[in-house]
């Protein structure tokens, strides 16, 4: 355990306590996706010395969540792929699980019930898993939902380029639902939480960030997937506007380093969250957890 005078970090359970605040990193497991499609114009030649991959170019990666609990509410930033994949569809994303978000969840001592937010950063298959279960309700019941109002528009109607990326058993539970709460760009969700909308990835792409008075921590969501796309102009195949995700992501990984802010990843599976640092001008993500 590592400590400083405004957070502690327990590496062994993922678990950060930041003003008032317990943060805990929650995986839905691990997948594979090709190495580059989420690399996009970065040649493999390059990338190729950072990541593994396996016989079929894909690279294998985390699905990290983020769970917040504190001042009489528990978050929950991203809800994984889920389990509603057949065997065809778990072969070809290379899915494994030791254990499942729920499980996770419970090992840091929650049950679904216990969720108030559930925020997630867009709707893509692989981070909208769980937002309803297998029998098409909601997993979180007592939770409000907290969508970009593009993202849902886009998720109800893809485009024809990103049809298999939103897939509507994930999440048609929240049509018509109280639970729905649809945002319009930046909005506070409360005073300590509050979303930033990052399109690039997709139309409503947001992160998620908590303002704990000692530290902020933000889930990136896949403004910055891997740890190494926090080089700036290093983005994603999948994303839907990748010149905005420049555009966007460059003060935004300013702010990060100069505020100190504690950085989640949505899918590097060796650093699930650090702190920017700069090296020959270039941003790197310092490994916390």
């Amino acid at each position: 355990m590592t400590e400083s005078p405004s957070f502690t970090v327990n590496k062994s359970r993922l678990h950060i306590t930041a003003g008032g605040f317990d943060f805990y990193l929650v995986r839905d497991g691990y997948y594979r996706l090709d190495g580059g499609s989420m690399y996009g114009m970065v040649p493999k030649a390059i990338w190729e010395t950072i990541e593994k991959y396996d016989e079929k170019n894909r690279l294998y990666m985390g699905m990290n969540c983020l769970l917040a609990a504190g001042r009489g509410k528990v978050y929950l930033a991203d809800t994984g792929i889920g389990d509603k994949f057949d065997e065809k569809r778990k072969a070809i994303y290379g899915i494994e699980k030791e254990k499942n978000l729920l499980e996770e969840i419970a090992d840091a001592g929650f049950k679904p019930e216990d969720i108030t937010d559930v925020i997630p950063t867009h709707l893509h298959f692989d981070h909208a898993g769980w937002i309803q279960d297998n029998e098409g309700k909601l997993t979180f019941p007592n939770a409000v939902y907290h969508v970009q109002k593009t993202e849902w528009e886009e998720a109800l109607n893809p485009h024809p380029r990103f049809k298999d990326s939103y897939l509507m058993n994930f999440y048609s539970a929240l049509k018509d639902s109280p639970a729905l709460h649809l945002l319009d760009g930046d909005e506070v969700i409360d005073n300590t939480v509050r979303v930033k909308l990052t399109a690039g990835h997709s139309k409503g792409h947001q992160i998620v960030i908590f303002e704990t008075g000692e530290k902020t921590v933000a889930h990136f969501g896949d403004i910055a997937a891997l740890a190494s796309q926090v080089r700036t102009n290093w983005t994603c195949g999948f994303d839907r506007f990748p010149e905005e995700t420049v555009t966007v992501k460059t003060p935004l990984l300013e702010e990060a380093f100069e505020g100190g802010w504690i950085v989640v990843t949505a899918h590097d599976r060796t650093i699930h969250a650090g702190q920017l640092e700069k090296v020959r001008g270039n941003f790197h993500l310092k490994k916390l957890i």
